[in-house]
């Protein structure tokens, strides 16, 4: 049997030996240096896809959200939903019924509640609640006011944020409008840092506001942005990263405002960021690309080029695999 330097064995090497040499496992495992390592992979090995392109020809792409271990719905401009399984990279299913003249749906995001149901807006005032495996309407939530952003607060109840400059809570349960909780801007995104903190994403003035929702007060307004915000992720339990279209990644210590690093190194807007460990992210641009970043170094790791359009959306799927949405009419998945 081969020789495997330990201190040089990485996780994908062990992948590639289960595959090309499963004869030689049982050797390897009686190292007991091998079997924690294997048994947190095995299961990965199996789970991960192969690297390919699915093509949506019909459509630019805005972006894509994980249902379950094997699928990912798309929302495009044609305003649709596809559902993809990421196995054999085939659409298995295209929802119209609700998307049409659904004027601003990039924006409006589509939400995951869970493995089989996804809220999203409606005719603008109202939000709907999609069983996916059959195409029907759960239920509709009224919200009498023009909504711009959905967001899930927690496993059952909704954030909606509407042009009446407020937020909103919504109990999927009771399918009731809880509480407005804020008075804000429209044109935000949000993200949620604690059970009370808010993030708010401010396009218009390119600034970032924490919210205490106990208090209904700003905590926070973070300043360093030169142009709209576009996403802000959650790092840690201090920190928060943020994307702009002034080409930049912005690493913020929110609890005390504080700016603590910049990242440059895509030449257009910073269309998305998604965490993909507890020290790397990964970025997508209008640049065409997409980067993987180590956030405590400021160090860019890679670059992954293939898209010939803005790269709009990324994803994380697995521990080694993000997938990304592009004007391009195509979805991809990278092995990292």
């Amino acid at each position: 049997m081969m020789s495997i330097p330990f201190n040089r064995f990485k996780k994908k090497s062990l992948i590639l030996v289960y595959k090309i040499y499963p004869e030689d496992m049982n050797e390897i495992l009686n190292d007991i240096r091998y079997k924690k390592l294997f048994q947190c992979i095995l299961k990965e090995s199996h789970s991960t896809f192969e690297e390919k392109t699915l093509i949506d020809c019909s459509s630019q792409i805005y972006y894509v959200i994980k249902m379950n271990s094997t699928q990912i719905i798309s929302k495009s401009n044609e305003n649709s939903l596809r559902i993809w399984d990421l196995y054999s990279g085939k659409c298995i299913k295209i929802i119209y019924n609700y998307f049409e003249n659904n004027y601003g749906a990039k924006e409006a995001k589509i939400v995951k509640i869970n493995k089989t149901t996804i809220a999203f807006r409606y005719d603008f005032i109202d939000i709907i609640l999609l069983d996916i495996t059959t195409g029907k309407c759960l239920y509709t939530l009224c919200s009498e006011n023009t909504i711009w952003f959905l967001f899930k607060y927690n496993k059952n109840q909704l954030l909606s944020a509407t042009w009446d400059f407020t937020i909103r809570i919504w109990d999927l349960a009771s399918r009731e409008c809880l509480t407005t909780v804020l008075k804000t801007t429209n044109n935000i995104i949000i993200s949620i840092v604690s059970e009370t903190q808010l993030v708010l994403g401010r396009k218009n003035d390119y600034t970032i506001q924490i919210w205490d929702l106990l208090t209904e007060d700003i905590f926070k307004t973070l300043k360093g942005h030169t142009n709209k915000v576009k996403n802000v992720i959650k790092l840690s339990n201090t920190q928060i990263a943020s994307a702009s279209a002034d080409k930049s990644i912005n690493i913020w210590d929110y609890t005390t405002g504080m700016l603590l690093k910049t990242l440059f190194g895509h030449t257009g807007e910073v269309n998305d960021i998604v965490k993909i460990t507890k020290t790397q992210i990964a970025s997508c641009s209008s640049d065409k690309s997409i980067k993987i970043w180590d956030f405590t170094s400021r160090n860019c790791l890679k670059t992954l080029i293939g898209h010939t359009y803005s790269v709009e959306n990324i994803i994380k799927i697995t521990k080694f695999q993000i997938v990304s949405a592009s004007k391009d009419h195509s979805i991809r998945i990278w092995d990292l």
